[in-house]
């Protein structure tokens, strides 16, 4: 029962981001800059980092599941775009475990996450939420 009103908890968390990135977004287009994304500040002053500092995944030890991916069309990895709009996002190389165990945990618990696609160094646009 406890781990049901963290999931509820860490959801409505979720949806809070995603909201403050869309309002974001609408006001100051929608490129974000790798330095906001660290400290992405809300409306009520709080800050909160939503993009790892070196890796291409986010999951922040606090929360259940992953947070965010970025892709990069100059990356090591074979992110593209497939049939119906839908993106084939590429595991982190190595084990299917560590940084892949929660995102794959994010969609057995249908968790949204931000997506991020890198389009110059340190410029992102935003696709989420996605699951």
């Amino acid at each position: 029962m406890a781990e049901q009103a963290e999931i509820a908890n860490e959801r409505a968390l979720r949806e809070q981001i995603m909201h403050a990135l869309e309002e974001r977004t609408k006001v100051n287009g929608d490129f974000l800059t790798r330095a906001e994304l660290s400290a992405f500040r809300f409306g009520d002053g709080q800050t909160r980092r939503l993009i790892d500092a070196s890796r291409g995944i986010w999951n922040p030890r606090h929360l259940a599941a992953t947070l965010s991916i970025v892709s990069s069309p100059d990356g090591d990895y074979e992110d593209r775009q497939v049939r119906g709009g839908y993106v084939r996002y590429s595991y982190r190389a190595g084990s299917p475990e560590g940084d892949n165990t929660k995102l794959r945990k994010a969609k057995e618990l249908g968790l949204p996450i931000i997506w991020l696609r890198k389009i110059e160094p340190r410029l992102y646009v935003r696709i989420s939420p996605c699951m």
